[in-house]
């Protein structure tokens, strides 16, 4: 390999690495806010993380829509 495809798969490497470590931290955030026991969240995937919080914004949105119309 030439030095600069070297350089690039190395920028590469770094820029996917960044891009992971924003996403596992904005993941624990997420996770943070969900209103679960504390104990269950070390245990939580990205794939349920995402699943819950759909789950519970839908949830949400549902029951404030229930709440504006009983005012």
């Amino acid at each position: 390999m030439t030095p600069e495809r070297d350089r690039r798969r190395v920028m590469s490497c770094e820029a996917a690495r960044a891009r992971r470590r924003a996403e596992s931290q904005v993941l624990t955030d997420m996770s943070q806010l969900l209103p679960l026991p504390s104990s269950l969240r070390p245990h939580l995937d990205k794939p349920s993380i995402i699943r819950l919080t759909i789950s519970y914004l839908r949830i949400h949105t549902l029951l404030s829509g229930f709440a504006d119309r009983q005012t």
